[in-house]
């Protein structure tokens, strides 16, 4: 999935919908700024404790919207 995503053309930003613990958030931030998306605030948490650690990637921002009403 994430090489179809990449392959899309030359995206600056990516949003990462329903992220968890960053499976996908982590290899598309290697090529575009990631917005990931997450309402579990486990998950939240743990993925925003990763990208601060996350050297030598792209702008990693973690949201937690209702997704079923909408990311924003």
């Amino acid at each position: 999935m994430q090489t179809l995503v990449l392959k899309r053309g030359n995206s600056r930003r990516v949003a990462d919908l329903f992220a968890g613990c960053g499976t996908f958030t982590f290899p598309l931030a290697k090529t575009a700024a990631v917005s990931a998306f997450e309402a579990d605030i486990d998950a939240v948490s743990a993925l925003k404790e990763a990208a601060k650690h996350a050297h030598g990637l792209k702008l990693i921002t973690v949201e937690r919207p209702h997704l079923f009403r909408g990311p924003y």
